[in-house]
């Protein structure tokens, strides 16, 4: 059986991290929130929409290379030839939560190395290279990380230190010495 997909609307950065760790197409992980949420919401084709069926399938098709394809898992329960259809509603949850998951790699992988002793843009074009994105979001991409650092910042919510771990045990065994 060929492999049926659908088509999400994601930023570009999005889609470049999406396919360098789940492969072009998409192959959500197995059990993972993203497949639930993908399983879930596969579904027959609409009736109300039957005419209009071919219509639909081929504006998936126009739109293919701007948007993130999704490989449908072929289940028992749901063969994707006949539930290849998912919601407008149920693929903007799938590409949040995607995106989500994107914000969440960023800012763990990130936030944890500001304390280095090179720039934040460098920090950013090495984990751009890393995670298959092209340089050209790099200001995008700090500007996301910017935005939310200073979210959490408004709220009083420290994040991290601007301390690098041999500072952290400098003076650990200062205040040892000194009792």
């Amino acid at each position: 059986m060929s492999q049926i997909n659908t088509y999400l609307h994601v930023p570009p950065y999005v889609k470049e991290w999406a396919e360098k760790h789940f492969g072009a197409p998409v192959r959500l992980p197995y059990n993972t929130v993203e497949d639930k949420m993908l399983r879930r919401f596969m579904d027959k084709w609409p009736d109300h929409d039957a005419a209009s069926d071919d219509n639909t399938r081929k504006e998936d098709i126009k739109s293919e290379v701007d948007n993130l394809a999704i490989a449908l898992p072929s289940t028992k329960a749901k063969d994707p030839r006949t539930y290849s259809y998912l919601g407008h509603e149920a693929k903007n949850s799938l590409a949040e939560s995607l995106e989500t998951l994107f914000l969440h790699n960023m800012w763990s992988d990130l936030c944890e190395l500001q304390g280095c002793n090179c720039s934040l843009s460098s920090l950013i074009r090495a984990w751009l290279e890393k995670h298959g994105i092209d340089f050209e979001h790099e200001e995008t991409i700090r500007q996301r990380f910017y935005r939310l650092r200073k979210k959490y910042a408004q709220k009083e919510v420290v994040l991290h230190h601007n301390r690098t771990e041999h500072e952290v045990n400098s003076e650990q065994v200062s205040k040892m010495l000194k009792t």
